[in-house]
């Protein structure tokens, strides 16, 4: 009994419920994003991302950092960033490039991550590079969302491009040295 409290205590600490929070918020920013109610889509954004910051404040803070926390964290923020642009872009508000720059560097992320773990038997957990680039689209998204001028905007596509090949490569070196590690 007392093994599975503590499987249970492993998924359902405060962290991990944090990040499955920010899967659930996926519905509403849709249904917000879809219906064009862009200042509650906003609020509901933030919402999303302060629960981001949060949980890795807890997981690190309380020692929390489980197995589980590892995987859901990134695919919480995945899916959303992959709602919110596929909305974005079907609305005619977000340009294809775009789309196809932030989805194509979760999945080869996420493929990386797979390979790793196929590889070492473990999970990498989310770094500060890719958390800076999550943070850097999630504003640019809601730049778009907020309605800002166009001309302002070309810096926050560029910022987040930037973010998203950077972090990819520190992904990448991360992963190769982590299999190449014979430990």
């Amino acid at each position: 009994m007392s093994k599975i409290k503590s499987n249970i205590r492993l998924i359902f600490n405060l962290p991990n419920i944090l990040s499955l929070s920010r899967i659930a918020l996926v519905i509403p920013i849709g249904i917000t994003l879809s219906n064009n109610q862009n200042a509650l889509a906003v609020g509901l954004i933030l919402l999303a991302g302060v629960t981001d910051i949060l949980d890795g404040y807890f997981a690190r803070g309380r020692n929390d950092i489980t197995e589980f926390g590892k995987l859901i964290d990134p695919i919480a923020d995945k899916i959303a960033i992959a709602l919110i642009v596929i909305i974005l872009m079907y609305q005619e508000r977000l340009p294809v490039w775009f789309v196809i720059v932030v989805l194509l560097r979760d999945i080869l992320i996420i493929l990386g991550g797979i390979i790793v773990k196929s590889k070492k038997g473990i999970l990498l957990p989310s770094n500060y590079y890719g958390k800076a680039a999550v943070v850097i689209i999630s504003l640019n998204l809601i730049a778009i969302v907020s309605n800002i001028d166009k001309d302002i905007l070309i810096y926050f596509y560029f910022a987040s491009v930037f973010a998203s090949v950077v972090s990819f490569g520190i992904y990448i070196n991360r992963g190769i040295r982590t299999i190449l590690n014979n430990k």
